[in-house]
């Protein structure tokens, strides 16, 4: 995981993140998962129009440390929070 802030160290499998949606131009989900590998199918965060929403989520971590993060609809500010890892 790279990003701003500590990033989780390497060889991790899993992260745990804060998963939050904002300023969504209309009702939405999000969804996280490792990068290369097929989404689980699960929204990891359902969002309202403008009301900002969060959910703690585990997402598998991809080659090299990577995850994907997808809106479902409209345009959101999307913020992932690393708060765990699963070595």
């Amino acid at each position: 995981m790279a990003g701003k802030g500590k990033p989780a160290p390497a060889g991790v499998r899993a992260v745990v993140l804060t998963l939050t949606a904002r300023d969504a131009t209309r009702a939405t989900f999000v969804t996280a998962w490792a990068l290369r590998r097929t989404p689980a199918g699960l929204p990891g965060c359902v969002g309202r129009s403008l009301k900002p929403t969060s959910n703690l989520v585990v997402v598998r971590v991809g080659s090299r440390g990577r995850i994907k993060v997808t809106n479902g609809s409209g345009s959101a500010n999307v913020v992932a929070d690393v708060v765990g890892y699963y070595p």
